[in-house]
């Protein structure tokens, strides 16, 4: 909260004022007794002392019957009011701790971030307390310590919070009841986390023997000869098909489920740890640990942020990092190609369709570069032909700078195990949306923008003819270079790389 607001000194009369009532505060507040025609005030019982339990009160909660000539003092408090009153501390506060919310039984929220605990629940109960007048009373030196913990603005935010339709809610604290309620929590959250890990751990544990199997099997076939190796594969297939089915159809990726450890993006999260998770105007980067076929729902852990996990997310609110559709469907079926292949000739072809793929992006990825750049370059014209200072600013798209996005937009490449290992090592595929022999940070490192500890024998002495680079004309390769020169320019603006202070 902001500045704290002093609670101004308590007047017996405003209260009552403020419920509709004209009593004036010498008749309600004190009480003459006659003794032999000498006027005396009754004692004053501390607070304490006029607390009773809740077994010698009426079934309804209500005050029960005074007898004749007996004080209103004297009165037992309503369940309600004296559940409050017997959790109040010394100095008249009240502590929002798990007592206290096993006794308001949902009658007020949690406090809201930015607020004390401890105001909040005074407030909580001073508002449960204005709306008994007639037992003000028997509470008008409790209410007098708890006002001095009070805050005006928290004040009038809790009594449009407090349900005061369910204050028979309120209940004596019954510290065995709590504490069992609490086990019994306790035990029902073990049982569903057990349960979702040993689900994860099964679908793992099946996933990993898929991947065996079909590993070794097809070493063991290549070892066969020709005509023997299309036999065995092909009735290896359907027999491993036949008995993962309904793990195979967990792990597979299709438009409607997610594979674990797939890098996807979310728009179902906390606004923070304490808050409810909800849909938000932003998707978020997350890794999926878990899948629920059966829910159509996945466990995620964020990238960002707190980093942290969300259980039961729905398929709606998941979805693939926006890449290049088709390059991602290509390198997928090339993967397949790559892994069922028995001779290594048509291993070597199998990438050809993904070449032919990348060749056009690569082409449509220089065209929206060249026209950014002449966008910028007309920007600049107009603003030194008005004489203006104001600043350059980025080419935003979908939120995000298109630049620095398109740095790292080919990054997912890198989960592709066939497409790595077809590469090799020293295939550079982070940072690198060219798909050339460098990445970006090896080009910003040879420009003097990074320093960097680099051996001599991470150069690769010549490029293979199976990388991407290879497929590229000498048109292309201009474009792209230009291109690299614009995007590395635009990262130095950013601030990704820096220039170093000496070669």
């Amino acid at each position: 909260m902001g500045t704290r607001t002093k609670a101004a000194a308590f007047s017996f009369e405003e209260f009552y004022r403020a419920f509709g009532k004209s009593v004036a505060a010498d008749a309600a507040g004190e009480r003459v007794v006659s003794v032999e025609g000498v006027e005396t005030p009754p004692k004053i019982l501390p607070a304490a002392t006029r607390r009773h339990s809740h077994e010698s009160q009426s079934e309804g909660g209500g005050v029960a019957a005074i007898a004749p000539g007996a004080s209103a003092l004297d009165a037992p408090l309503p369940t309600h009011l004296a559940a409050l009153a017997a959790l109040q501390e010394a100095d008249g506060s009240w502590k929002f701790s798990r007592e206290f919310e096993y006794v308001i039984n949902g009658v007020a929220p949690a406090p809201t971030d930015g607020i004390s605990s401890t105001t909040w629940a005074t407030c909580v109960c001073i508002s449960i307390w204005r709306q008994s007048p007639a037992c003000f009373a028997q509470l008008e030196a409790s209410y007098s310590k708890a006002m001095l913990h009070c805050d005006d603005n928290v004040l009038r935010r809790v009594q449009s919070l407090v349900d005061f339709e369910a204050l028979q809610n309120i209940r004596m604290y019954d510290d065995e009841e709590a504490r069992a309620m609490r086990e019994r929590a306790a035990k029902e959250v073990a049982a569903r986390r057990a349960l979702e890990d040993a689900e994860y751990q099964r679908l793992t544990r099946e996933r990993e023997e898929i991947e065996l199997i079909c590993e070794l099997s097809v070493e063991n076939a290549r070892r066969l000869s020709i005509r023997t190796q299309s036999v065995f594969v092909k009735g290896l297939r359907s027999e491993v098909r036949d008995a993962f089915r309904s793990s195979a159809s967990a792990a597979s990726l299709s438009s409607s489920g997610f594979q674990v450890g797939e890098v996807v993006e979310s728009c179902w999260r906390r606004l923070s740890r304490t808050a409810h998770a909800c849909k938000q105007n932003e998707w978020h980067p997350c890794t999926v640990t878990a899948v629920k076929v059966e829910s159509r729902s996945a466990h995620v852990q964020f990238a960002n942020g707190d980093l942290e996990r969300e259980r039961n997310v729905p398929f709606s609110y998941l979805r693939r990092r926006p890449d290049d559709e088709r390059a991602a469907r290509e390198a997928a079926s090339c993967s397949h190609k790559y892994t069922s292949a028995i001779l290594f000739k048509e291993r070597f072809h199998a990438f050809d369709g993904f070449h032919d793929v990348l060749v056009a992006l690569m082409r449509g990825t220089t065209g929206a570069l060249e026209r950014i750049g002449a966008w910028k370059k007309y920007s600049a014209s107009l603003r030194s032909s008005r004489k203006t200072t104001c600043e350059q600013h980025a080419f935003v798209w979908n939120g995000s700078n298109f630049v620095l996005t398109l740095s790292r937009s080919l990054d997912f490449l890198a989960s592709n195990r066939e497409l790595v290992e077809w590469y090799g090592d020293e295939f550079p595929l982070e940072m690198n949306p060219f798909m050339l022999s460098k990445s970006l940070v090896d080009r910003a490192e040879d420009m003097g923008l990074l320093r960097l500890h680099k051996n001599d024998s991470d150069e690769v002495a010549a490029m293979p003819t199976w990388w991407p680079e290879a497929h590229y004309d000498d048109e292309l390769l201009a474009r792209i270079a230009r291109a690299e020169t614009f995007v590395i320019r635009e990262m130095v603006a950013a601030g990704v790389f820096a220039p170093s202070e000496s070669r």
